[in-house]
C-alpha cells in the first residue's frame, strides 16, 4: 500500500513561517512523514498568480505551463525587466502537485 501526503505551500508559508516565526525544514519534515506515518512521497502544491492570463479551472484540467510562462515573461518584458529562460521560472500552481521524494 503506497501513502502519500500533500503539503499545501501556502499552509506553510503563511501558518508557520510567516504568522508564527517557524523556520521549517522541509527534509525533516519528509523523513517524519515517512517515518511516522509511512508515506512513499510527498507532494508540495501552491498556487501562483497568472496575472490575468486567460485559464478557466472548471473547462481545463491543468495549467498550460509553457503558455503562462510565455504569458509572464512577455508581461515582464513589458515592464522592462530582465528574464532568463530555462529555469528561471518554476511554476507549481494549485492544479499540479511535484513529488519531492526520491522514488523508491
Amino acid at each position: 500500500m503506497n501513502t502519500f501526503a500533500f503539503i499545501d505551500a501556502s499552509n506553510l508559508f503563511y501558518g508557520g513561517e510567516k504568522s508564527l516565526g517557524w523556520k521549517i525544514d522541509y527534509q525533516k519534515l519528509f523523513e517524519y512523514l515517512k517515518q511516522k506515518y509511512g508515506v512513499s512521497k510527498v507532494f508540495y502544491f501552491g498556487g501562483v498568480e497568472i496575472h490575468d492570463f486567460s485559464y478557466d479551472y472548471q473547462k481545463d484540467e491543468t495549467v498550460p505551463l509553457k503558455e503562462l510562462e510565455n504569458h509572464l515573461i512577455q508581461l515582464l518584458k513589458n515592464q522592462g525587466k530582465q528574464t532568463e529562460r530555462g529555469g528561471a521560472f518554476a511554476f507549481r500552481p494549485a492544479s499540479s502537485a511535484r513529488s519531492l521524494l526520491p522514488q523508491a
